[in-house]
């Protein structure tokens, strides 16, 4: 007479860490080895293009690395992960060089034979660094417009509640007249 007893799962064993042992850690190294070495190869292949003026991304794309791939990359240099911080490095030193030979060609164009400057090469460099180097390089227009706005806004809020109605409305007036007949310099 068997009885249906209901089945009791076997005692866990109280589990040990394992221990890493020298084999493990030197075969983990040789794999982070490996990684940073293809990724400084990969690196090297763009780095020419990028200190022509490309973007990195598309300098490592144009050499084979995919553009994912590369931004994961990138992604990691900046988090501080070795071997990608490492192995990024020589990104930073070509995007400085394409920069400073654009800057360059600004500062001191050459000359043709008759002494005479060409100046689309001149705009054409100032292109290159408004759109690659935006934070420096880039047109000021939309923070000058912004900045003008909160003044004027501040100004409005200010000189409604220091001034009557009517010696305000007079004030907007008068500055609304000058600013049509051109007598309101903006100090450029």
């Amino acid at each position: 007479m068997a009885r249906d007893l209901p089945r009791v799962a076997p005692r866990a064993r109280a589990s040990t860490p394992k221990k890493t042992t020298a084999k493990a850690e030197k075969a983990a190294t040789k794999r982070v080895d490996d990684l940073g070495t293809r990724i400084a190869a990969a690196v090297a292949r763009a780095v020419p293009l990028i200190e022509k003026g490309n973007y990195p991304s598309v300098a490592a794309a144009a050499t084979g690395t995919p553009t994912r791939t590369w931004t994961e990359w990138e992604a990691r240099a900046r988090a501080g992960d070795e071997p990608w911080m490492s192995a990024m490095l020589p990104v930073d030193h070509a995007l400085a060089i394409a920069e400073t030979t654009h800057v360059a060609a600004i500062v001191e164009p050459k000359k043709d034979y008759n002494g005479r400057v060409d100046a689309t090469r001149i705009h054409s460099r100032q292109w290159m660094l408004e759109r690659s180097r935006k934070a420096r390089w880039g047109p000021r227009i939309e923070l000058r417009m912004k900045l003008e706005e909160e003044f004027r806004e501040l100004l409005t809020v200010r000189l409604r509640a220091e001034l009557s109605a009517g010696a305000y409305e007079e004030l907007v007036r008068a500055l609304s007249k000058l600013e049509d007949e051109g007598e309101l310099v903006d100090g450029e």
